[in-house]
C-alpha cells in the first residue's frame, strides 16, 4: 500500500494549526504530548510535510480551543476563498501578535499603521532596486 504524499491542503492545514498553537502559547513539546506524538512530528504536521491524522482532529480541537473545521478553512465552506498570504501570515508568530494588536487600535491609528507598512514596503522595494 503506497501512502500518499502531502499536497497544498495539508500545507494549510498544518499552517492552521501553527497559528492556533501559537495563539495559545503553546510549545509545539507540549501539543505533542497532548496529542500523543513527537514535537518533531508536530513541526512535520505544521511546514506540511506529513499529513495530519484527522482521527486526531477532535482532540486538536479541544487542545488548541478551535473548532475542527477551523483546521481545514471555515472560509472554502463560506464560498470564500482561502488566501494563502493570509493564512502564511497568520502562520507567524510576528503575525498572530500584529493581528491580535492591530484592532485594539482606533480607526485612525490603524490607517496610520497601514500607511507606515506601506512606506516600509515601497522603501524596501525602491531602496532594493538600486
Amino acid at each position: 500500500m503506497t501512502r500518499r504524499k502531502a499536497d497544498d491542503n495539508d500545507i494549510y492545514i498544518g499552517q492552521r494549526i501553527r497559528q492556533a498553537r501559537i495563539e495559545a502559547r503553546i510549545s509545539q513539546e507540549t501539543l505533542g504530548e497532548k496529542l500523543g506524538v513527537s514535537f518533531q512530528q508536530v513541526q512535520k504536521y505544521e511546514k506540511g510535510i506529513n499529513r495530519f491524522q484527522m482521527a486526531k482532529l477532535h482532540t486538536l480541537s479541544e487542545i488548541l480551543g478551535k473548532p475542527p473545521l477551523w483546521f481545514v478553512g471555515l472560509e472554502a465552506y463560506a464560498g470564500r476563498p482561502i488566501d494563502p498570504i493570509m493564512s502564511k501570515f497568520l502562520a507567524s508568530r510576528e503575525g498572530v501578535e500584529m493581528a491580535s494588536l492591530f484592532f485594539k487600535i482606533d480607526k485612525r491609528g490603524r490607517a496610520i499603521v497601514l500607511d507606515l507598512v506601506s512606506h516600509l514596503v515601497n522603501g524596501v522595494a525602491q531602496h532594493g532596486a538600486k
